[in-house]
């Protein structure tokens, strides 16, 4: 238990804005590193008390994710039910897990790391916390969900609650302020008339062709091939040439009548909790706008009576999707096929996503050999990387060429949980790590450094703290090139000649095994915690230094090799053959991805 000192009133602080407010000025509790996120307000640890992010500790973070999976199956059926009652329907727990699924688990995720932390302050009246005073709304959607999950403000409110119901002695003091969804700094985007000019033709093209279909095609959506090769993939498929995209559904008003009922469940105090609050944070598609997004999705131009269904994204957070699809299973008994369209699926030992995307999927795709029991997985290709691989241009001057670390920035707040993702409040020791071999180079191969950030400004990003990320890499004396992730990856890694990756699960990765990009990876298995499988051939690759654990050994060898020597050991065949077996295992390169693909879609179920 975190103690207030004796006689002293200490304030919980949740976000940066209590930290600016009363830093120097009073004793505090930090909750976490995002109140940190500002780093101009630097904690006096010595005056101050830290609490430790509970996922810090690995044990616990397994624990956790089997409490936050027995919780999910508790309230997928509870939620079956009471969503039938409100919408006066009798449809299955799969059908309404299939839609509301993905939101769930990460709102018990979000909740739970929250219901951790608190437990950890003592109950004493010498505890203040503040909270928000706001605007009551409901998020629109599962995407609008997502950005509320995930800001000071919504986190805010769930300490509060937390504190309130679970530790009365505790003060709690109301707090005038502003509306603050995650304050951080916006950076001013470069306006591309090239691009603006390529999204209206692809809108354009996808809404006239979408009124073409035919009444059982396999409907294709967001396959995460290219442009061309997805209009390619629906020749071949449907005899069609066309785009798939998703309308918008105007939201309508909020129905407190439906909201404010208290519902009752069986189960113990963090059952009740949850079932406190989680209808004040559900989204309309769910509640308000349910009937008329059926209404909604059933008159858009696409297929009435799909046998499959195909995507390698929609069924996370595109609600209009998500109940198209599961209406079309519930009446037609169609197959919903997913495609992996990253890392993590093929290494992680659990994995919230993991869990809901083998409940709810008819076949699962994997990048590469399936190791998984489940007959529903099946393996197959990188269709990212297959369709577009990374290239390397051959630059005479080497001067030219450079040594790419792509970052990958954890969400500030723990929204999935994956076995090997670092949390945020693990990243500053993660930069300092690779500081470690970066200050071990010679100065003129430390020059061809390149550090990728991992901060995305995309609409609806949930880890865009640029700001925060900056300044992490700034600390020190040392300094770095930066490059945002509004740089092209592939123009990134076409200028390099070496990847080093720090993150094992991350996209780049396999995107570099697929494309056949020289590599290396850094990293600390205690702390990036991957299945035996993977671990064990990384381990195996430490002998022929693809995968390093030691700063000092990764500084000698970038320091023994340049570019010229680098491709030569990459293209040797002991490397290649590391490489090939990386490759058929999690990542596997097809010169015709759109067949392959076409071919499976035609065969599979």
């Amino acid at each position: 238990m975190i103690n207030s000192m004796k006689n002293t009133e200490k304030i919980i602080v949740t976000t940066p804005l209590e930290l600016s407010k009363f830093l120097g000025k009073k004793k505090l509790i930090i909750t976490g590193e995002w109140c940190n996120e500002n780093l101009n307000n630097q904690v006096e640890k010595k005056k101050n008390e830290i609490i430790k992010h509970p996922f810090e500790n690995k044990n616990l973070k397994k624990k956790s994710y089997f409490k936050i999976i027995q919780l999910y199956k508790i309230f997928i059926l509870f939620l079956t039910k009471t969503l039938n009652k409100i919408h006066k329907v009798k449809y299955s727990t799969n059908y309404w897990e299939g839609i509301v699924g993905i939101w769930l688990i990460d709102f018990l995720t979000l909740f739970y790391e929250k219901y951790l932390i608190v437990q950890k302050l003592n109950n004493s009246r010498l505890l203040k916390v503040y909270k928000f005073m706001k605007e009551k709304k409901f998020p629109k959607n599962s995407v609008q969900s997502s950005n509320y999950m995930n800001s000071h403000e919504w986190n805010n409110e769930i300490f509060c609650y937390l504190i309130k119901k679970t530790k009365k002695n505790i003060i709690i003091s109301n707090l005038n302020t502003e509306t603050i969804y995650n304050d951080k700094i916006k950076f001013k985007k470069i306006f591309s008339f090239k691009s603006f000019f390529k999204k209206k033709i692809i809108k354009f093209f996808s809404f006239f062709s979408m009124q073409i279909r035919k009444k059982n095609e396999t409907f294709i959506i967001g396959s995460y091939l290219t442009f061309f090769d997805e209009i390619k993939l629906q020749q071949k498929v449907n005899n069609l040439i066309k785009l798939n995209s998703t309308p918008i559904y105007n939201a309508s008003f909020s129905d407190d009548s439906i909201r404010d009922k208290t519902p009752v469940i069986k189960g113990g105090v963090l059952e009740k909790l949850i079932a406190g609050i989680i209808f004040n944070h559900m989204p309309k598609s769910f509640l308000e706008d349910y009937k008329g997004i059926v209404k909604f999705s059933n008159e858009l131009p696409w297929s009435k009576k799909p046998k499959k269904i195909f995507t390698a994204v929609h069924n996370f957070y595109d609600d209009v999707f998500k109940i198209w699809a599961f209406e079309k299973k519930r009446r037609f008994d169609s197959k919903l096929i997913f495609c992996c369209h990253g890392g993590g699926f093929q290494t992680q030992i659990f994995s919230t996503q993991n869990y809901l995307l083998m409940r709810t999927c008819d076949k699962i795709l994997t990048w590469g050999k399936n190791r998984h029991k489940n007959k529903k997985i099946k393996s197959f290709l990188n269709i990212k990387s297959s369709s577009k691989p990374f290239d390397q241009k051959k630059i005479l001057n080497e001067n030219y060429l450079k040594i790419l670390i792509p970052q990958d920035l954890p969400e500030m707040y723990t929204c999935s949980l994956f076995s090997s993702i670092l949390q945020f409040s693990e990243y500053k020791k993660y930069v300092e790590e690779q500081k470690k071999f970066l200050k071990g180079l010679k100065s003129k191969v430390r020059d061809k450094v390149t550090i990728r950030l991992g901060s995305s400004s995309n609409i609806g990003s949930n880890n865009n703290f640029r700001h925060y990320e900056e300044e992490v890499w700034k600390m020190g004396k040392d300094n770095f090139n930066l490059e945002s992730r509004e740089k092209s990856i592939n123009d990134s890694v076409n200028r390099s000649y070496i990847v080093i990756i720090t993150q094992i699960s991350s996209t780049t990765l396999l995107e570099c095994i697929t494309s056949n990009i020289p590599f290396v990876i850094f990293a600390d298995l205690k702390k990036q915690v991957v299945n035996s499988y993977l671990k064990k051939i990384l381990l195996h690759l430490r002998k022929d230094q693809i995968f390093f654990e030691n700063p000092n050994k990764l500084s000698n060898f970038l320091n023994q090799k340049n570019a010229s020597e680098i491709q030569k050991w990459w293209n040797s065949k002991k490397i290649q053959k590391h490489i090939k077996l990386l490759s058929d295992n999690f990542a596997i390169y097809s010169k015709n991805p759109v067949d392959k693909l076409a071919k499976e879609l035609k065969d599979t179920l």
